[in-house]
């Protein structure tokens, strides 16, 4: 599954996009954009967990989104 994350980065996004590969493909967009209220992926609960926790950290907003 590929999974589209729509994120607003304050800094650092190398490093954003190189720690995601480890868990999925993904494109990046620096713009939020929120196309769907239903869109969690509950198929992909650890990966959404693991980026909440990533934000939490470096304060930033990410909007995952199912292909």
């Amino acid at each position: 599954m590929t999974v589209h994350i729509y994120a607003l980065f304050y800094y650092d996004r190398p490093l954003l996009e190189a720690w995601l590969n480890h868990y999925c493909q993904f494109e990046i967009i620096n713009e939020i954009i929120i196309q769907d209220q239903n869109w969690a992926l509950r198929d992909s609960q650890y990966l959404m967990e693991t980026v909440a926790k990533y934000i939490d950290e470096y304060g930033k907003k990410i909007v995952i989104l199912p292909s």
